[in-house]
Parts: C-alpha cells; structure tokens; sequence
C-alpha cells in the first residue's frame, strides 16, 4: 500500500487565506457599486440616461441614435430584450443598464488574480494572500473604477477586457498559439468596440510591449507590426463607427504636440493622477530594484505596463486629456502592482499605502455619487412634463446635465445651444424650454437658477427679450413654449 500523505496545516491555512483575499475585494467592489447603482433612485451623474436613450434606441428603431461604439449597447439591449418577458421594456432598460454596470467592472478581477498567480510562481505562499487583496481593491474599490460608476459605464465595461488583452498578447507571444492569439483578439476586439479609452490604451500599450520585445534577446519587430496593424484597423473602424470621435482619433495620432500644453498644477487635484502615478513609480521600482530577479519572459510585460502607466499620468498633457488617461492608468498600473507585491518581501508594505490612498478616493467617490445623482421625485416630476407637451413634432432646450434625462423622460429631440435650437425651429412646430424652477433636483449639487428665460443655456443670451408661455412649472422644472422671436 502506498501510504497517505501527511496532511499540511500551514498549506491548507495558506489555501483558505488566499481565498479570502480574493472573495474581500469582490465583495467589497460589489458593495460598493450596488451603493452606486442599485442602492439609489437613479443612476448618478449627469449622463446615466444616456445609457437608456441609446439602448431605447436600439430596440425601437435598429440603431443607435447616436453615433458611439456599439459593443456594450448590443448588449445592452440583448439584456433588456431578455427582461422585457417578465416587465415593462422601459424597466427592463433600466434594470438592464444598472446591473451591468454592478456586475461588468467586476470582471477586471479575473485578469488581476491571474497576473498574482504568475509572478507568485515559486516564492513564499505567504506572499499570494496579501498580494491578492491589495491587487484586488485596487481593481475594484478604489476611487478610478468607483468614478466611472452611472455616468462612464462604457469605461467601466471595456477596462476588464483591456487589462485581458494585455494579459493574454503577453501569453501569447510568450507561448504562441492559436488560443492564446485568439482570446487576445477577442478581449482586443470587446475592449476597443465599447470605448475609444480602451481603443486608445490598448494601441498604447500595444507598442509598449512591442518596443520591450524587441529590445530583448532574440526580439523581433513581429509582435510590435502586428499589433499596429490590428490598432490600426480598430481605428479605421472607429472612423466609420463614430466620425467625430475618429477625426479627433486620427489628429491625436497625426499631430501629438495638440494633446500637450504647459505645465499647471491640475494633476495634483486628480486623486486618479496620484494613485496611477504611484503604480508607475512602483513599477520603477521593481524593475530597478534587484533587477535579476525579474524572469527574462516577464520583462517585457513589466516595462510595457509601466510605461503605459506613467505615459497615461504624463503632467504636461492638456488638463482635459488628463482628467481622462488618468482615471483609466490604474489598469496598466495592476501589473506593476501584481509583480511587486507577490516577488518581493517588502512588495505589500510598499503596495498599502497606495490601496489604501485608492481606497480612500473610492469612498470619497461612492459618497460623492450618491449625493449628486438626480432625485426620485425630480424624476417623476420630469416624467409628468410629458402629459403638458404640444401636438406635434417638438424640440426642447435644456442645458447640458438635463440633456439626457429629459431625453428619456420627455421622449423627444433636445439642443443645449440656443442658436443651433432656433435655427432648427422652422423644422418643428414647437421649441421648448426646460429649466429648473428650485433647487434640489440633483441633491446637494446646487441647481441652475437664472432669472432670465434659458439663461442657464451656453448661449442663452440669443433668447433675450422673447416671448415663453409656461406650459407647467413644478417644483423642481419649469417647461416653456417659445412664442415671439427673440
């Protein structure tokens, strides 16, 4: 008989630590995106109603009334179809929308386990537990991802399937085959259908790591023309998907001095500038420190991913490119974070302040949205306008954070701008105005008051001097009819 082997305490109490770390982040993004999304009247944010007009869109007409990418609302819509059967369609938009932003950016975690997994190969298993949590909150519950909640869901959807791609090109050049070329495809393919920010770091990161390849031994120029191949014709496809969004695409590309200005002090403010900035800095760090004990194979995927991280934190970009690269460098930031935190000793006391800064904004951010997001009365408010609204095709002017939830609410065309609004006038038979009345629609964010008939407006002072007819005025809105010319 071949004996049993001796059970291994320390293993077994290894195993279940590790488990745990992996179950608290996920529970944690959970909670508090359920906070977010599923725990408040609305989705928070100015443009959680665009998720709904578009995906109304699609199920009514085909197509997305606005051009955008279209692989989160297709499925979108697919959900909603399927909960339709057991409620009202206009519900089920609703419900389709919030528990796939709950749920979707959740899917990031996958990727980050994955990444501790390798780089904990062969040292302590006492270092997988504590590298998994941090890892983990930093993908899920620090205060970039939490930002992105109700109003940037398409960023939230299409950051998992980046950090995936990013894994799998790796693997797959690392070990080629046909599986490991196809997922990177697919995750490549997810990813840059759903946002042009996801479409913009995985070219990024793309070159990244072809230029580390090839500065390896036995590096080819393969993997780096191949991936700018396959960008490249992402952005074609962008281009025939949403025209503006590729024109701006293109000129980043063509003419890269337009996305940087002199430096400010901007960067300092962004709590997602801090928290990339730091991972970037980490990433330094880990390849700098003890640099022989970074494996030959891993190299590659550790300069690429730090130096995405800190090109997307990069101070002299414009302040309103910033804002934007820097909430999406926590992704590339993971690796770094990953490889750290599970090779070296000191890796996870490094790690923790920056979890914890993370943490912390995601709190702030969580607490932010709930108190901003618009009101359930206002809501219903908004919805009654429709019974008070003319025969007839109509165009409302409203100003920019009611765009979209006067558009699902009222059911009709809208214009943020006055003099595009009246040059349209003769194509419709009533021009509209929906303003506040008082304050308190979206909680404690102060309302948009202004004595003067669509003063709120960009420019609102074309409409001095006509003549409106209120048409209802409730507590939080006022609707009005344009009748004498300004």
């Amino acid at each position: 008989m071949v004996p049993e082997s001796a059970p291994n305490p320390a293993a077994d109490r290894g195993g279940g630590l590790l488990a745990l770390a992996m179950v608290l982040p996920l529970c944690a993004g959970l909670a508090l995106l359920a906070a977010v999304n599923l725990w408040t009247p609305c989705l928070p944010g100015w443009d959680g109603a665009y998720y709904f007009v578009q995906v109304r869109g699609l199920l009514q007409g085909g197509s997305l009334p606005l051009p955008d990418f279209p692989g989160l609302f297709l499925g979108l819509a697919g959900l909603a179809k399927i909960l339709a059967l057991g409620m009202d369609v206009r519900r089920a938009i609703v419900e389709a929308v919030r528990w796939t932003d709950t749920l979707l950016p959740l899917l990031i975690l996958l990727p980050a386990f994955l990444l501790v997994r390798d780089f904990s190969r062969g040292e302590p298993t006492g270092r997988r537990a504590p590298a998994a949590l941090l890892v983990g909150l930093l993908a899920v519950a620090s205060g970039s991802p939490l930002t992105m909640a109700g109003g940037m869901i398409k960023n939230g959807a299409a950051l998992p399937f980046s950090l995936l791609y990013a894994y799998a090109l790796d693997r797959s050049l690392r070990d080629p085959g046909v599986r490991g070329g196809a997922v990177a495809l697919l995750c490549l393919l997810a990813s840059s259908f759903t946002h042009a920010s996801a479409l913009a770091l995985n070219l990024l990161f793309t070159v990244a790591l072809g230029l580390a390849r090839l500065r390896a031994p036995g590096g080819t120029s393969g993997p780096l023309l191949g991936g700018l191949l396959a960008s490249g014709l992402m952005a074609l496809l962008l281009f025939r998907l949403d025209p503006e969004r590729g024109a701006r695409f293109l000129e980043a590309l063509l003419r890269p001095g337009t996305l940087f200005a002199l430096p400010t002090s901007a960067a300092l403010a962004m709590p997602s500038w801090w928290t990339g900035t730091l991972l970037g800095l980490l990433g330094l760090v880990a390849l700098g420190i003890r640099p022989r004990r970074v494996r030959p194979g891993e190299r590659p995927l550790l300069a690429a991913a730090t130096v995405t991280t800190l090109a997307l934190c990069f101070p002299l970009l414009r302040e309103d490119v910033l804002e934007r690269t820097a909430l999406v460098s926590f992704v590339p930031g993971l690796v770094p974070a990953a490889y750290l935190s599970s090779r070296h000793r000191l890796g996870p006391a490094l790690l923790a302040p920056v979890a914890l800064l993370g943490l912390l904004h995601g709190l702030l951010a969580v607490k932010t949205l709930r108190l901003t997001g618009l009101q359930a009365p206002a809501l219903a408010e908004l919805e009654d306008l429709r019974g008070f609204l003319p025969q007839g095709r109509n165009l409302v002017m409203v100003h920019q954070r009611l765009r979209w939830w006067a558009s699902w609410s009222l059911g009709i065309p809208f214009n943020c701008s006055a003099g595009r609004a009246l040059a349209a006038r003769r194509d419709h038979d009533s021009l509209l105005l929906l303003e506040e009345a008082g304050s308190g629609a979206f909680g404690a964010e102060p309302a948009r008051l202004s004595p003067d008939p669509g003063g709120t407006l960009r420019d609102g002072g074309l409409l001095r001097g006509a003549s409106f007819t209120v048409l209802k005025e409730g507590r939080y809105f006022r609707l009005s009819r344009l009748d004498g010319p300004p």
